[in-house]
Formats: structure tokens, sequence, C-alpha cells
């Protein structure tokens, strides 16, 4: 009797393995690009680490800001007047990581504080992508 109980219930644990096994081979190439670690989890710091390497790869000249010319159609001219508090027409690194922040939290609709491959495959996830990846 008690190894009738047991066949279910290692079944389930079979299936269980597999589905996360099955979601574990659904990272996207993207994610594997900004992922460090590879949990499928982008998380903000992730985001800003990232965004950091990409804002130090688009400024070749090293003055530490972003010029439209530097930012190579990643943002619009509006997003930039939006994005550039001082008005100066350039983004320095604490403006470039407030968009960082503001397009996270766009991509992440479920408000969980990471962005999974299918969210960062999105729209608004490869809005995020034009920041954080070279």
């Amino acid at each position: 009797m008690k190894f009738t109980k047991f066949i279910p219930v290692a079944g389930a644990a079979l299936l269980m393995s597999t589905a996360v096994y099955a979601a574990d081979a659904e990272i996207s190439e993207n994610m594997k690009v900004v992922d460090p670690d590879m949990d499928n989890a982008l998380t903000l710091d992730e985001a800003y680490t990232a965004g950091a390497k990409t804002f130090k790869a688009l400024n070749p000249d090293g003055d530490d800001t972003l010029e439209a010319d530097e930012l190579k159609g990643r943002v619009s001219k509006r997003q930039l007047k939006e994005a550039d508090p001082d008005d100066d027409g350039s983004l320095d690194m604490s403006e470039y990581k407030a968009l960082i922040k503001k397009r996270f939290e766009a991509a992440n609709p479920d408000g969980d504080d990471t962005i999974e491959s299918d969210e960062l495959e999105t729209r608004k996830g490869k809005k995020l992508l034009e920041l954080i990846q070279q």
C-alpha cells in the first residue's frame, strides 16, 4: 500500500523538476549577454552594471557624458531632453542610470524587481536593451 502512494509523489516530483529544467532552457540570447549570473532574472543592479559598460563603450572621447551622436539612436531627441534635467544636451552617468531605471520599471510589468527573458523580449524590454547592451 505504501508503495502505491509513493509512485504518484515520485511522478509529480519528476514532472516538477522537468518543468524547472525547461524554464532554464528558455533563457534568451539577449538575457545571456546582460545577466552575468545566468539566473534568467535581470536585476536593476545588473542592468546598471551592463549600462555602465555600454556608457563607456559609447563614449570614445572619455568626457564622462554622452552626446546625441554618441547615443547612436538609442534615445530619441525627446527622450534625451526628458532625461537631461540640467539641459546641457548630453547625459552624464547619473542621468543615464535614471533612464535605465525608468526603462527597467517599464519592462517589468509584474513589479517583481527582476526582468525575465520573456519580459526582456517585449518592446519595452528591447528599449531597455538599447541602453545596456553594446
